[in-house]
């Protein structure tokens, strides 16, 4: 698994197992999901019913964030893409997110899958599961706990300003 940090807004890149087919990390967007270096700016592959063997599934976790109003949010998003592109889906697939059915018929796959208070979502498990043609695979993780910054804090102003 690898991590990706930034300070604020606390991006937290998860890449996770689809599949067989271990996938690295992306770069995030303000939306909350995660994209290859390759699929920015390529338009989508079209792909009907793909098997989760064929996919490659991008888990993005972010929390808190620069406003008053989003720093005790936390937000999931989840990407496919097969061979570096990111996918539309055209079948008959099926996506569910802790209990929430997630559509994704003719739109590109990359989706904002939850967004809530952070202290109803860090530490709690929460898992995705992707069907199409009878076949399934169930991504798995533990949303993290927001990382404690003491120092400095909000509307701290430097002794000596002029240095900086």
């Amino acid at each position: 698994m690898c991590m990706q940090r930034s300070i604020l807004p606390f991006l937290l890149a998860l890449c996770l197992l689809a599949g067989s087919q271990l996938v690295g990390c992306g770069t995030g967007d303000s939306a909350g999901t995660s994209r290859a270096q390759s699929d920015i700016g390529a338009p989508p592959i079209l792909l009907r019913d793909p098997s989760p063997g064929q996919l490659a599934a991008y888990i993005n976790v972010t929390i808190g964030g620069y406003e008053r109003t989003t720093r005790e949010t936390t937000r999931v998003g989840l990407s496919f893409s097969s061979n570096g592109r990111l996918v539309q889906f055209t079948g008959h697939e099926r996506l569910m997110c802790n209990g929430t059915a997630v559509p994704l018929q003719n739109q590109v796959a990359s989706f904002q899958v939850a967004q809530a208070p952070t202290s109803t979502l860090e530490g709690r498990p929460f898992n995705c599961t992707y069907s199409a043609g009878g076949i399934s695979a169930t991504l798995m993780l533990t949303i993290p706990s927001a990382p404690v910054i003491r120092s400095p804090q909000d509307f701290a102003q430097a002794k000596y300003p002029h240095y900086l």
